[in-house]
């Protein structure tokens, strides 16, 4: 389900973008916050499938420390797209050989 919020100003839109980080970030666990550059992983979504994805970049600002740049996949989505994602989200670290065995299936549906 699309959830769509609107404000009545920017600093509205910033400071619940704001709490939403905030929020997201005190349910980080301790091996989320190693996930690094080069990891790979599926997160699970609230949709009853996997998205499956590699860390390419980490973020140096401290507001970003729980964000991860990456190229995911998905049933849904089998060709890929690139964007951030929250550790938070990440429900289990997967080997390389397992994140390629698993884009082959999906992409050949």
């Amino acid at each position: 389900m699309v959830q769509i919020q609107t404000f009545d100003s920017f600093e509205e839109m910033q400071d619940a973008e704001r709490k939403a980080r905030t929020k997201a970030d005190s349910q980080v666990q301790w091996w989320q916050a190693r996930v690094r550059k080069g990891d790979c992983f599926k997160q699970w979504t609230e949709y009853g499938f996997y998205i499956f994805g590699e860390v390419l970049e980490e973020y140096e600002e401290e507001y970003l420390k729980n964000y991860r740049f990456c190229d995911c996949f998905s049933e849904g989505c089998p060709e890929g797209e690139i964007g951030d994602v929250h550790v938070s989200q990440i429900t289990a670290l997967i080997s390389k050989d397992e994140l390629e065995a698993v884009k082959k299936v999906v992409r050949q549906k």
